[in-house]
Order: structure tokens, then C-alpha cells, then sequence
């Protein structure tokens, strides 16, 4: 018989015992006890001694470990044989699923639960709004313990414990891999939408297309300008990429950037992967993204067009293609200007299509069978198609003449099957007697008759119809030259040249060649002004178009017609980017370096003062042989033409070092004027930030591209800092601008990385700071319309302090050699850098102004000018003494000033007997050998600012004394680092007329310097050794 207590509380339903702390209520005393222990004071004294979970009750134990550690599952359903560790979960399995049970309704929504946990937590979460659960990490919170522990595994853990046996792809959840599996290898769509009858493999797919496609629902507003989204993934997609400028996923091989990881990884498999892992199952035709498949199908193969436009009928396969159609068609817009042509387009891809091929001259699309290359991917695909496949789909129905392109099918027709032949032939010669009864009323010799026949022969072009005459059977040769020239200077009432660009037009398409005249040795008559000149010269406003199209008429390369200026037809190839015709021109054996008589100009200067793209005549040029140091007779380089164009023109700098690295190039001109100078100007329109960081984001290419700056360029780029104000002031400690609430909150949402803000950037200390970024991400945050949007007075103080820190680098960099050069070389190099690192740019500035002398510092003659380098290198010998009377670390009180004029003067030793790969023989004698070997360390410091080729370890034949042995004995931390660096061993290199080894004669070195020992123990190379 049960008891009384048993009774009473389940058949009664008396609980007579109440917790004080949440009032829960029991039937039993001990049910209270436990539930306090356990609950509020949190004792769990019956631990598994398997995985050291804790329980507060021993019965919870012995489950655990009999479903967990065991894996036994004693319960199982009779409907769907499915199995259950807990007899409550089977029960609670066939009310909620088999019998469709929910039994507690939410009272505030509606909502129903099988479960009273789950009302329970959804009231909690939905309408409470309480997360409990914070994560340690992230400090994001949770409304179950169940999705934080699944959230600290997924992101911070990055745990995917669940593979799929069929792909292997990994999943976080087991949930996932089965509706993986489920879906994509078993193709079940199990949840029918019942308005359009699409599949899905997951119910809130269902739900999801229901609400956003059928009920219209966009329920996420974006605050900032009011756009609707179905999604709150595209609303938070929108808000980061159109408000924030951020497209933080930028794809290592072509440099597109992307606002989801997703469009990268999708990018990279299609584009450079080039797989295609959707094949469609009618035609065999392949697709990158499934959507594509789908929308192919759909369109082609079932033809449906389920978009059509109410104003003109006419239908789409795709929603966004008619809402194009109706912007740029009906509406006639074209929102986006290209914004160094000021050209417009009506779709951004066209515009995106248009600068890619115009302005950066890219043809990213190369034929695999013929290499010619194309802007345009689908231009490729009507390649391959018509010229290898030999597809002609477009067949006339009246003469069965078949066309690759439908708009040549439709021309044939409009032009050999509209009307009758005779009828055509007839106009045909009607035009031609018009025109001929047009030029016998010209007066050749009336430039003011011919002008006005230019115009009334472009009006009547204009009304062609039919074939083009050859017009040798109406003009003469040189009334033809005559015409193209008039063409050229031809000014309609606007100042445009439409009318003489359409007759030069005309003149190209009905096949007219020049054909150059010879004298009697059969060389052609090369001395003459053409059309060609004329255009180039006068730069109107469509000069390209007429140059362009003139080529086509003065095609013929072996004349290379020059003018009284001394300008050519190549020169104008060269500056007006007709590649076609450069190439012809060198192939023909044409000197790259033929100047214009008249400036100076070779053909690089006159390519890179061009406003037209010119990349591939730039590489044509130096590929065959262009010298880069050219100066003209204003005394530049083409690397000062380079650095005079505005900001947009900044691939030609790149573009010029990146094709010239086999040659050296001079950075000032005849007249000693330095690239530097025109380099400053090309960002006084930027803002400080980019003025800054793009400026050195330059200069540190141009580094990587192997080229040498030098303390005068250094000190020019320093100029500008200080010309533009671009240098942090000493600020007051209190005046903290980053703490400006608004700034702060804005700060803390604008990403300079994926994984830091620009709020806890500037709170970095600088040095830390200064290795996590580059100048290009400086450079990019500041044309970010947040960072623009940002508080004025915080985001100045901002920019700067961000400048500061970015270019610290540079110029401690350019400052060390300078501040040891004021100390006397008294001070060691570690101590130096300590000194510096308390200093502010401007601060470095003035240290190198200082040493520069600026103000008394005279022209010095570039010595190579006066002396051959084997007598540079005597007189260098011969300075130094044949012996040292003292302690040669002691010898700073001799002085060579023979030795520091060559080294003020900028000289480098570059040696003659170089091989294949431009390295010199290691087996050379140099002063810098001789002045170690006699005691002047000092001196042989000095010398290796002259032979500072590091690649090479210059030895000493007698002593077998290296370069590298110099620096070690010298304290050079900094050589040493770039031997070692450049792949110098270092043991068994000792020397072999003493037997010293570099670290034996660093630690020499060390010892000797005394202030070293009361500095800082851990200097010079010794550090090199100790890591």
C-alpha cells in the first residue's frame, strides 16, 4: 500500500514545503533539502570519475554515466523505433511528435510549446529579453547555456566535430551533417511550399521563403537611409559595405576585394580555380554557382520569362534585369560616372567593365588556344566560339550565309538582301558622281573653300547609304592628304570635331592606304608633315580618335614620317597608346630612344605624359631597349614626368619601376632637380592621412622593386610632412580627443582589419601599433566614408596621430645614420635607437636637416664624371696610413677627408665584372680590406657606405679577410643583419691570417666599447648570435 506522504502529494497534489529563495514548493521535505543544496549553494558532491562532471544527485550520476560513458539507450519508441537514455524524454518524444501535442501556450504571443522548459525560456528570451549567458571572449550574450557552450565551440574554439562520410565536409552540429547529407547527397526536399510548390530541405527554408517572397515581408530597416531587407544578413551585409566602405575580404591573386567571405571563397574556386561544379543535365553546359544552373535552366531549356516590363512588353528571366531595364531604358539613367572621363553608365558593371580596360588597360581574359587577350569575358567566349569552335549560329534565310554574331546577320541582310541589286548600284554611282561634281568646285588652294567643302562633305557622309566608294577614283592622293588634314583642324560652332572625325571616318573605311614616295636609292621620302602630326599636336578634344583612326590610313611602317620639329610617327604611337603600331615600328628595327628634336623628349617621356592609358607601349619600350635616364631639354627624366601627373595616373609610377628592374635608374635629370620634388606635388589635393600613408605606400614599392633612395630623397619626402602639416605636436595630457563619445562609438564600428577596430587601434601603444598595419590600410581607412563622417575635430587629431605612428618607421629609419653622425659616433648604435624611439617625427626632421647643413651644403660633383672607378678606388687607398701608431678602435682622431668627401658626394661602388645574374667575383681587395688590416676599424666602418654590396662577401686574397669580418669587428648590427639575412654562414668563415672568427671579433668589439658595458649588454651583432 503506498503511504500516506505518497498520496497526499501525487494523488492530493499537496506541497506543503516552500524554498524562500524562489518559492518553489515540494511535497516532501527532502525533495526542499535537495533542491536547496543543489540549486542555491551549488553542491555537487558525486563526481564521475571518467570526465569529472559533478552532480548534486547520485541517481543523476549513475544515469549519466550509463546513457554517456556506456552508450545505452534502454527506451525505445514503438511507432518510430528510435531510442532514448531517459524513459521522460521517449514520453515527452511521443506526445510532441506522434501525437502533435503542444500543450503550454505562450499567454503573450500565442506561441505553443510541447515542452513547459521551452514556454518556460521563450518567455524568458522573447518577451523578457533576458541572455543570461555571456560569453568570456566575445562578451556576446546568450538566452541558453546550451548555444554559448555551441558558440564558444564553433568561433573560438573553431571545432567541427561531425564529417560527412560521403564529402567529408565538416560540421559543427550534428543536426547539420544530417541535413546535409539528407538534402545534398540524398536530394530530399521534404517541406513543399504550398503557393508555388518550390522544395526545400529544411523547414525554416520554407518558412523563410513564405514570409520574404509571398507575403512580402521585409521586415529589416536600415537606420541610415531608410532600405528595406527580407534578410537581416543582407541588411548587415548593406550597412557594412554601403555605409561603412568596408570590404574586408580581398582575394590574394588579383586584388578584388569582397564584402563576405563567402562571394571570396566563391570568387576564387570559380575565377582563378576555374571549376564549374554545376552541369546542366540537358545541354552539358557547366556553371560556377548553382544559381546560375538554375536561372540557365529555368530561362533556356523551359523559356520561362516571368518578368515582363509594362510600359514596352518586353520580358526577363531575372527580377533585377527588369528593374534595369526600366532605370537605364525608360528612365534613362545612368548613375555612375567614371571619375577620370567623366563618362557615364547606366549599370555599375559597365562602368567597373570601362576603367578596368580604359584607364588600367587590363584584358584579364587570355585566349588558351590563340593568347589574344580580352577586357571582357564574354568577348572570350564569342572568341573561342567563332574562331576555334567555328560555330556560326545565325544563318540568313535568304541566301543561307551563316554569321557568328547575330548584328552580322543582321547588317548582311539590311545590306545585300534589302532592295534589288541594280537598284543599289545605281545609288551606288549616283553618290560617286556627287561627290566628284563636289570636288571640281573646290578651290585647292582657299583654306577657308576647303574648310567650308569639309563641312558640306561630312554632311553628306552623314546620309551614306550603301557601299563605300574607293575614293582614289574621285580624289587625288594629294588632295586625299589634304582633306585628312583639313579633317583634323576642322571646329564645329561647339569646338567639337564631330564633322571632321566622321569624313577621316569615312576616308578608313573605304580602305584608303598611304603609300610613302622613294627617292632614287629606293629609300622612302621620310620628311614630311602629315595629319598625324597635326593631331597629335593640336590635342583636341577626341585627338585619340583621330589618331587612332589615322594609323589606319597611315599604316605602312617603313616611313616613319617625321615633321620640322623632329616629331615622328612613332613618337605619336607612343604617346597616343596605339600599341599595334609601336610594335610594328620596333620589329622594323626602330631606335626606342629617338628624341624629338625640337624638346628632347624621347618616346618614354612622351608615353608617360600622355593622359590616355599607356602600359603595355610602356613595357613595349622598355623591353626593347628604352633608357629610363633619358633628361630632356628641361633637364627630366621620364621618372620626373612620371612623378608630375595627377594622383589617377599612380599605376604609371608602379608600372615604370616594376618593368625597368634590370636597369639602374637616376633620380635627378640633367639639372640636378630631384624626382622627389615632382613627387611631393602629386598629393597636395589629398588629405593629410592620404597624403601621408599613400605617398609612403609609393616609396615603399618602389623599394621593393630594388630601388635605392638616398638621404636627399629621404629628406625631400620629410620636407613634405612639414610642408602639409602632417607632423603630431606635443599634446596636453588631459586633452584626450579619442574620448569623445561620439568618436569613440563611431571608432569602435570602423574596422581598419577584420580584427581591429579603429577604436583599439589608437589606444595601442605606438610601437605595437606601427607593426600591425601597413601604409595601404591607413591609406584605404581614410577614403572610407565613416572615417569621413567621423567628428571634425577628433577625426583631424586623429589623422595626424595616425600619421605619426604609421610613418614613425620611415623616418627613425632615415634619422639613425644622421643623430650618429652628430654624436661624433660616440654614442653605440643601441643606445641611439633608445634615444629615438622618446622623439616625434619632427623631431627626426630637424635631426636630419641639421646633419644635412642645408642651408651651406654646396652641389657636389658625381665623381664618375671625373675619374674612373679603379682611381677612385687608389685614391681611397692611398689615405689611409700605412700603419697606426695608436689603438686602431681609437683612431677617430685621424682624419680623412678625402674619405668623407667621396662618401658626401654619394658614390657607390658598382663593378664592371659582373656574371650572368649581375653578381661580382667575391675575390676582390678593397680599401675597405686595407683600412681593417692596418688598424683603422673606424675608417673601414666608413668605407663599407661605399662597397655596400651585401649579396657579395668581398674577401681579401692574402688574409682572407671579408666585408663580413669588417662589420663584426666594427659593431655594424645593422650589415651584419643583411649578410646573415642574404644567407652568409655564420661559422667557418674564420680569418685565415689570424684565425679570428666574426663572433670573436664582435666580442672584441664589445669589450672595448666601454659605453656599451654602462648601456646596454645586449648590443650590436651580438644580438644576432644570441637569437
Amino acid at each position: 500500500m503506498p503511504g500516506r506522504c505518497t498520496i497526499s502529494t501525487i494523488h492530493g497534489g499537496c506541497k506543503d514545503y516552500f524554498c524562500e529563495n524562489c518559492d518553489r514548493k515540494f511535497g516532501l521535505k527532502h525533495q526542499l533539502l535537495r533542491h536547496q543544496k543543489t540549486v542555491h549553494e551549488g553542491l555537487k558532491d558525486f563526481a564521475c570519475d571518467k570526465c569529472d562532471k559533478k552532480f548534486g544527485i547520485k541517481h543523476q550520476l549513475l544515469r549519466h554515466q550509463k546513457t554517456i560513458h556506456e552508450g545505452r539507450k534502454d527506451f525505445a519508441c514503438d511507432k518510430c523505433e528510435k531510442k532514448f537514455g531517459y524513459k521522460w524524454i521517449m514520453i515527452q518524444h511521443k506526445r510532441t511528435v506522434h501525437e502533435g501535442r503542444k500543450d503550454y501556450a505562450c499567454d503573450k504571443c500565442g506561441k505553443k510549446f510541447g515542452r513547459k522548459l521551452t514556454l518556460i525560456t521563450h518567455q524568458k528570451i522573447a518577451h523578457e529579453g533576458r541572455k543570461d549567458y555571456a560569453c568570456d571572449n566575445c562578451e556576446k550574450r546568450f538566452g541558453r547555456k546550451l548555444l554559448l557552450l555551441l558558440h564558444q565551440k564553433i568561433v573560438h574554439e573553431g571545432q567541427k566535430d561531425y564529417a560527412c562520410d560521403k564529402c567529408e565536409q565538416k560540421f559543427t552540429q550534428k543536426s547539420n551533417m544530417l541535413i546535409h547529407q539528407r538534402t545534398v547527397h540524398e536530394g530530399r526536399k521534404d517541406y513543399t511550399c504550398d503557393n508555388c510548390e518550390k522544395k526545400f530541405g529544411h523547414k525554416s527554408g520554407l518558412l523563410l521563403h513564405t514570409r520574404t517572397v509571398h507575403e512580402g515581408r521585409k521586415d529589416y530597416l536600415c537606420d541610415k537611409c531608410k532600405q528595406k531587407f527580407r534578410h537581416k544578413s543582407s541588411l548587415l551585409y548593406h550597412q557594412k559595405t554601403a555605409h561603412e566602405g568596408r570590404k574586408d575580404y580581398s582575394c590574394d591573386k588579383c586584388e578584388q576585394k569582397f564584402g563576405l567571405k563567402s562571394s571570396l571563397l566563391k570568387h576564387q574556386k570559380t575565377v582563378h580555380e576555374g571549376r564549374k561544379d554545376y552541369s546542366c543535365d540537358k545541354c552539358e553546359q557547366k556553371f560556377g554557382h548553382k544559381s546560375s544552373l538554375l536561372y540557365h535552366q529555368k530561362t533556356v531549356h523551359e523559356g520561362r520569362q516571368d518578368f515582363a516590363c509594362h510600359k514596352c512588353e518586353k520580358k526577363f528571366g531575372h527580377q533585377s534585369h527588369l528593374i534595369e531595364h526600366k532605370k537605364t531604358v525608360h528612365e534613362a539613367r545612368k548613375d555612375y560616372a567614371c571619375d577620370k572621363c567623366e563618362k557615364k553608365f547606366g549599370k555599375k558593371s559597365n562602368l567597373l567593365d570601362h576603367q578596368k580596360m580604359m584607364h588600367d588597360g587590363r584584358k584579364d581574359y587570355a585566349c588558351s588556344q590563340c593568347e589574344k587577350k580580352f577586357g571582357r569575358k564574354g568577348n572570350l567566349f564569342v572568341h573561342q566560339k567563332i574562331v576555334h569552335d567555328d560555330r556560326k549560329n545565325f544563318a540568313c534565310n535568304k541566301c543561307e550565309k551563316k554569321f557568328g554574331k547575330k548584328y552580322n546577320l543582321i547588317r548582311h541582310q539590311g545590306t545585300a538582301h534589302e532592295g534589288h541589286q541594280e537598284e543599289r548600284a545605281e545609288r551606288y554611282q549616283e553618290n560617286v558622281e556627287t561627290l566628284k561634281k563636289m570636288r571640281e568646285k573646290v578651290n585647292w588652294l582657299s583654306a577657308e573653300d576647303r574648310r567650308r567643302f569639309v563641312g558640306s562633305l561630312s554632311f553628306a557622309i552623314s546620309y551614306w547609304k550603301g557601299l563605300i566608294p574607293n575614293i582614289r577614283d574621285i580624289f587625288k592622293p594629294e588632295e586625299i592628304e589634304c582633306l585628312l588634314s583639313d579633317a583634323v583642324n576642322y571646329k564645329n560652332g561647339d569646338g567639337y570635331n564631330d564633322r571632321g572625325n566622321l569624313l577621316i571616318h569615312f576616308v578608313t573605311r573605304s580602305g584608303y592606304k598611304n603609300e610613302p614616295d622613294f627617292d632614287k636609292n629606293g629609300e622612302p621620302l621620310v620628311r614630311r608633315t602629315t595629319a598625324v602630326h597635326q593631331a597629335a599636336k593640336l590635342r583636341s578634344t577626341d585627338w585619340i580618335f583621330a589618331v587612332s583612326e589615322l594609323f589606319k590610313v597611315y599604316s605602312s611602317c617603313e616611313a616613319n614620317y617625321t615633321d620640322e620639329s623632329g616629331l615622328t610617327h612613332f613618337h605619336v604611337a607612343c604617346m597616343s597608346g596605339v600599341n599595334y603600331i609601336v610594335e610594328k615600328f620596333l620589329e622594323l628595327g626602330q631606335d626606342p630612344n629617338c628624341i624629338v628634336r625640337e624638346t628632347g623628349d624621347s618616346p618614354l617621356h612622351l608615353a608617360l605624359d600622355s593622359d590616355v592609358n599607356v602600359k603595355e607601349v610602356i613595357e613595349l619600350l622598355l623591353k626593347n631597349g628604352a633608357d629610363p635616364n633619358l633628361a630632356n631639354e628641361e633637364g627630366s627624366t621620364p621618372l620626373h614626368i612620371s612623378c608630375k601627373k595627377k594622383p589617377s595616373f599612380d599605376y604609371r609610377l608602379t608600372e615604370f619601376f616594376s618593368r625597368s628592374t634590370n636597369k639602374s635608374i637616376s633620380w635627378c635629370g640633367s639639372t640636378r632637380r630631384t624626382s622627389w620634388d615632382y613627387f611631393a606635388k602629386r598629393f597636395v589635393s589629398r588629405t593629410q592621412m592620404r597624403r601621408a600613408c599613400g605617398g609612403l605606400s609609393i616609396v615603399e614599392r618602389l623599394e621593393k622593386s630594388g630601388y635605392e633612395l638616398d638621404r636627399d630623397a629621404a629628406l625631400t619626402i620629410m620636407k613634405i610632412f612639414a610642408e602639409y602639416g602632417l607632423f603630431k605636436k606635443s599634446m596636453d595630457p588631459n586633452n584626450f580627443w579619442y574620448e569623445d563619445e561620439k568618436f569613440a562609438s563611431e571608432s569602435e564600428k570602423l574596422m581598419i582589419r577584420r580584427d581591429l577596430s579603429l577604436y583599439d587601434f589608437i589606444r595601442l601603444r605606438p610601437e605595437e601599433a606601427a607593426k600591425l598595419v601597413t601604409y595601404s590600410d591607413i591609406f584605404n581607412l581614410s577614403r572610407y566614408i565613416a572615417f569621413r563622417e567621423l567628428p571634425e575635430g577628433p577625426r583631424e587629431a586623429c589623422a595626424v596621430h595616425l600619421c605619426e605612428i604609421t610613418s614613425k618607421r620611415f623616418f627613425r629609419r632615415w634619422a639613425l645614420h644622421p643623430f650618429m653622425e652628430l654624436t661624433g659616433h660616440q654614442l653605440p648604435i643601441l643606445c641611439c635607437e633608445i634615444i629615438m624611439k622618446k622623439l616625434m617625427n619632427e623631431d627626426l626632421w630637424r635631426i636630419c636637416l641639421t646633419a644635412a647643413d642645408q642651408n651651406c651644403h654646396d652641389q657636389l660633383p658625381n665623381l664618375r664624371d671625373v675619374f674612373r672607378p679603379e682611381e677612385i678606388d687608389w685614391l681611397i687607398a692611398e689615405e689611409v696610413p700605412r700603419k697606426v701608431e695608436n689603438d686602431g678602435y681609437n683612431a677617430r682622431s685621424y682624419k680623412f677627408p678625402l674619405i668623407e668627401f667621396v662618401i658626401r658626394t654619394g658614390y657607390k661602388d658598382k663593378p664592371d665584372d659582373v656574371d650572368e645574374n649581375d653578381k661580382p667575383s667575391s675575390l676582390c681587395t678593397t680599401p675597405a680590406h686595407l683600412a681593417a688590416r692596418r688598424g683603422f676599424i673606424s675608417v673601414a666602418d666608413k668605407l663599407l657606405k661605399i662597397y655596400n654590396r651585401f649579396d657579395v662577401n668581398y674577401s681579401d686574397a692574402s688574409s682572407g679577410l671579408t666585408h663580413f669580418h669588417v662589420a663584426c669587428a666594427a659593431g655594424r648590427y645593422d650589415i651584419v643583419k643583411q649578410f646573415l639575412e642574404l644567407g652568409q654562414s655564420v661559422n667557418g668563415v674564420e680569418e685565415r691570417e689570424r684565425g679570428d672568427s666574426p663572433l670573436y671579433l664582435a666580442l672584441n668589439h664589445y669589450y672595448r666599447e666601454e659605453r656599451w658595458s654602462n648601456c646596454c649588454w645586449r648590443a650590436g651583432p651580438i644580438r644576432i648570435w644570441q637569437t
